[in-house]
């Protein structure tokens, strides 16, 4: 989105951001604030750093909704598999912490092993819209973290 390093990554299965962090970027003439919040699908994350992300989440969509409210969720998803906690994640945010009132966008990670990354979405679009039938996104972007 950014055209540039924003945000520091790793391919280790621990834990990655820890907080919630605000990433200030431009898109043409256009400025964006874009937040990473702490993934609360990461393995061995436990109940307990789940209950504070949770919390930081329910915090920074209440902050946001004081400053003019939240736009657009980019709702990232590893292409290499759609979990239980994930269609969980999925209805907190929209559902709960954004009362439906927020377009969602799917962005699906981890796809290097595509020639064209699009045949993703191609191959699973029917499997995104049938989860509980609740996953219903009004976008999608097939990416790679990994540089040209």
């Amino acid at each position: 989105i950014a055209g540039r390093k924003v945000a520091d990554i790793s391919p280790d299965v621990g834990r990655g951001t820890m907080s919630s962090t605000k990433h200030a970027i431009r898109v043409g003439q256009r400025s964006y604030n874009i937040w990473e919040t702490v993934a609360m699908d990461r393995p061995g994350i436990g109940v307990n750093p789940c209950l504070v992300a949770l919390e930081e989440a329910f915090t920074l969509i209440q902050q946001l909704s004081e400053h003019g409210g939240v736009n657009l969720l980019l709702f990232c998803i590893s292409g290499s598999d759609i979990t239980a906690t994930m269609r969980i994640n999925y209805r907190l945010f929209y559902k709960v912490l954004c009362g439906k009132e927020v377009s969602i966008v799917f962005v699906i990670t981890h796809l290097e092993q595509e020639e064209v990354m699009e045949n993703w979405w191609i191959r699973n679009a029917k499997n995104t819209e049938s989860l509980n039938h609740s996953l219903m996104g009004v976008g999608h972007a097939c990416v790679t973290g990994l540089p040209d």
